[in-house]
């Protein structure tokens, strides 16, 4: 009835002579039917010569150019009652009424889910779609906004926040969701930056607010133009005095002021360090409040110093600082309790710092799967299995989990088929593959895939440090 309502005919009947025609012409286009993938083997026929031609004759819905969600769903139903159920084993995934009923109702309240055609490209890829979440953090999600509510709430009380987590848990890809409701609703800023082995861990903090400046210059509207006037009436011309230490600050301010700048190498006396603190608590209790809330982002602590988290601890003890919230991650792997990060913590608190710790897990096979439902178009009972196969190998780490999907695409394993307007996958290769169990030898196989020309030029970029200028990499000799 669900086919007939579609195609307007009964899919079984007798002498449907154009429908035979037409399936014989759509078959061998690389997807055996609808719901299949690509290691099923073609069904085997059984039964009376009427249920041989009765197979052959009605025409798959994607033929006729309806949802593939839809498709896949019928064809599901057809082929059970074609062999009564009882060949397809796990083929099907429809084990009751009960099922059919929430893939449908799913396909009713999320009609943009899984009523439209997958992409080429799957959503999970495309760093730039509005659409993207981070699945399984609801309760961190709801922890980080609680604290941001908290944070720019009450005068004085700045929150402190500390993200923790194994590596390629999705620690800083969690915090990053705090930005668009931070920007389009609040009107707010997010001043972030990573510490990195090999850099002067002090001068991450600088970079912080560099890029929340530039991000101001970029937006060139009535913020950039609030914060000029909030900066010059706070510190006047003494703001040069930061221009080293946070280069986009002379695009807000102007570059005609007088003091001269300090760069971050002179930083050795005592004097000097507190003036330049000096100034930088007045720049930040000027850019922060209820009409432009503020983060501080540092992403990777345990990379951090004392002197570091200590500089952290006097922002933190601005007077009056409303608006204002610190967020930072560290690997729970890395930071035992004696390290700088743990202690500084406990000090914190001591010190009367409202501060919180979000623990980040690996994804449970729900999360997982829900991550390649949306991705692909398709209704999760359709993806569990290609789920269940990822979640195995990975274990739920979200950044193996989607190296893992990327790799797999990248080898035809799992790809895009015009014919049947989704994508398809082969389930048993996925299953043996083989994956990295440490990023450092993920990255190494990626970078031992790129041509010859591209790894040299990485290893000399390398030699620049965390950071480089492409237009730098441009001047070397190109043989």
């Amino acid at each position: 009835e669900i086919y007939a309502a579609f195609a307007g005919q009964d899919p079984f009947q007798d002498g449907a002579e154009d429908a035979d025609n037409v399936a014989r012409d759509t078959r061998g286009y690389g997807v055996d039917d609808d719901a299949g993938d690509m290691s099923r083997p073609a069904k085997k026929k059984t039964g009376s010569t009427k249920s041989l031609a009765a197979s052959s004759d009605y025409i798959p819905l994607r033929h006729l150019f309806f949802p593939v969600s839809v498709c896949i769903l019928v064809s599901a139903l057809l082929d059970l009652r074609e062999t009564d159920g009882s060949q397809l084993g796990d083929q099907c995934c429809y084990r009751s009424l009960k099922d059919v009923d929430e893939d449908l109702r799913l396909m009713l309240e999320y009609p943009e889910e899984y009523l439209t055609d997958a992409d080429p490209t799957p959503r999970m890829f495309l760093k730039d779609d509005p659409k993207r979440r981070v699945y399984g953090r609801d309760a961190q999600a709801s922890e980080l906004m609680a604290a941001l509510g908290r944070a720019f709430s009450t005068v004085g009380k700045p929150e402190m926040v500390f993200v923790k987590g194994y590596p390629g848990v999705g620690k800083s890809t969690l915090v990053q969701q705090m930005w668009p409701p931070l920007r389009d609703e609040l009107g707010g800023g997010m001043a972030s930056a990573a510490f990195r082995p090999g850099t002067q861990p002090i001068s991450v903090i600088f970079s912080a607010f560099d890029s929340y400046f530039r991000q101001l210059w970029l937006f060139g509207d009535h913020r950039l133009e609030e914060a000029r006037e909030r900066i010059q009436c706070a510190l006047g011309d003494k703001s040069a005095v930061l221009d080293e230490l946070i280069p986009s600050l002379p695009l807000i301010m102007g570059p005609a002021r007088s003091p001269s700048p300090m760069s971050v190498d002179s930083l050795g006396g005592a004097q000097v360090l507190q003036r330049i603190v000096h100034f930088l608590r007045i720049l930040i209790q000027s850019i922060a409040g209820p009409a432009h809330p503020l983060i501080l982002f540092l992403d990777d602590l345990q990379w951090a110093d004392k002197a570091t988290l200590d500089l952290l601890s006097q922002i933190m003890s601005i007077p009056d600082l409303s608006s204002f919230m610190f967020v930072g991650t560290y690997r729970e792997n890395e930071v035992n309790d004696r390290h700088p990060v743990a202690l500084e913590i406990e000090r914190y608190k001591s010190e009367g710092f409202s501060v919180a710790t979000i623990e980040v897990g690996n994804l449970d096979r729900t999360s997982i799967n829900s991550l390649c439902s949306d991705s692909l178009h398709l209704v999760p009972r359709v993806t569990r299995p290609l789920a269940d196969a990822i979640y195995r190998k990975t274990q739920g780490n979200s950044l193996f989990a989607l190296s893992l999907i990327k790799a797999i695409q990248d080898e035809n394993l799992l790809l895009y088929s015009a014919s049947a307007r989704r994508w398809i996958w082969d389930i048993e290769a996925v299953r043996s593959r083989h994956i990295d169990n440490d990023v450092v030898a993920l990255l190494t196989r990626k970078m031992l895939k790129l041509d010859l020309n591209m790894q040299w030029l990485l290893k000399t970029a390398s030699c620049f440090g965390t950071e480089f200028d492409i237009a730098l990499l441009a001047l070397l000799p190109s043989d």
